[in-house]
């Protein structure tokens, strides 16, 4: 190997182009891609977005938990229930510009389809 080497550095330094590039990509490696930047937020967004939501994290937190403590848990941490998140939920949509109509919708459908 240290002599293919040798010789492949030879020809490089003797005009060789081919050598050259060749043997730049090993000892040097391949320059990294531009960086578009109108893109870095959408790029960073789609890296969040492949993480866990919060709902698995805590999922994980409570899967080695007792069933009894983990509803203990859940309690404290959402005193009305998911009826109290989901109403928390429409108040913030109201308070948001357009009135949220399309949530309400899609919420409305939800409890038909669930009878809630």
């Amino acid at each position: 190997m240290k002599a293919l080497g040798e010789r492949l550095y030879a020809a490089a330094v003797e005009g060789d182009w081919t050598a050259a590039k060749l043997l730049l990509a090993y000892a040097v490696g391949r320059a990294p891609g531009a960086v578009d930047a109108d893109r870095l937020d959408l790029q960073e967004w789609e890296i969040v977005s492949r993480g866990p939501t919060a709902a698995q994290c805590l999922r994980l937190l409570l899967d080695g938990v007792d069933p009894k403590d983990a509803a203990e848990v859940f309690k404290e941490a959402v005193p009305q229930g998911a009826k109290g998140v989901q109403s928390a939920l429409l108040a913030f949509i109201d308070e948001t510009k357009g009135g949220g109509s399309g949530m309400r919708l899609l919420i409305g459908e939800r409890e038909a389809r669930i009878g809630k």
